[in-house]
């Protein structure tokens, strides 16, 4: 009797095997949150790239389309086009750029996170005059000032899906109300997944470009 090896318990072995089965199931649980991990860090990079790339592409839309404005304004005693056909007036204005497909109009839209922008022109820019002695002489807008400030003063902003010759309303930034005009006008459309931080770009009638933030624009 005592030289007989006592057998291996069955409840042991099953106990081994059962904790081999928990250690093979959590090392498949961490390597899947890994991979999840570097999929997510590796799609939130790419989209930050492509927002950035956006971003630049409607910076060199909205500089194209204020040089054609500028060529506009000299062949019509300094005045920019009335709002309502804005892209009509300023196409030909336009050169088609050998980069880019959809010639000349390819400047009218650009990218965003969601699909595709536009441009709305601010009524209260409508044949706004850029001769030295030339004054605001707009007659479609009885409201507006008779004079503003070029700097103060939005020409074009970004609209997903705008159509041809749209239009915004946004009276020169002065104060608090006039900013939150602008706030509610504005869509954001870049680096949309953190929305504090979603972007847009804004054109002035002075042709200053800026890129802002949801949180810079809020009014406070």
């Amino acid at each position: 009797m005592n030289g007989t090896p006592t057998p291996a318990r069955p409840e042991r072995k099953a106990t081994l095997r059962l904790g081999q089965r928990e250690l093979n199931y959590i090392t498949l649980v961490v390597a899947l949150i890994v991979i999840v991990g570097v999929l997510w860090g590796g799609y939130r990079g790419f989209m930050s790239f492509k927002a950035q790339r956006d971003i630049v592409i409607a910076q060199e839309n909205l500089h194209t389309l204020y040089s054609a404005m500028l060529l506009y304004s000299k062949d019509f005693d300094g005045k920019l086009p009335k709002a309502d056909h804005w892209t009509d007036a300023i196409l030909g204005y336009l050169s088609a750029s050998s980069s880019r497909p959809g010639g000349r109009e390819a400047f009218l839209h650009g990218p965003a996170d969601n699909g595709e922008v536009g441009y709305a022109f601010n009524t209260y820019a409508s044949e706004y005059n850029f001769e030295p002695s030339g004054s605001f002489t707009q007659k479609s807008n009885a409201d507006a000032q008779p004079s503003i400030d070029p700097d103060r003063t939005v020409l074009l902003i970004e609209k997903p899906n705008a159509p041809p010759n749209a239009t915004v309303s946004i009276p020169p930034i002065n104060n608090v109300n006039d900013q939150a005009i602008l706030y509610k006008a504005l869509s954001f459309p870049h680096n949309t997944g953190d929305p504090e931080n979603a972007k847009t770009v804004i054109l002035y009638l002075s042709g200053r470009i800026d890129v802002v933030t949801r949180r810079d624009m809020r009014p406070q």
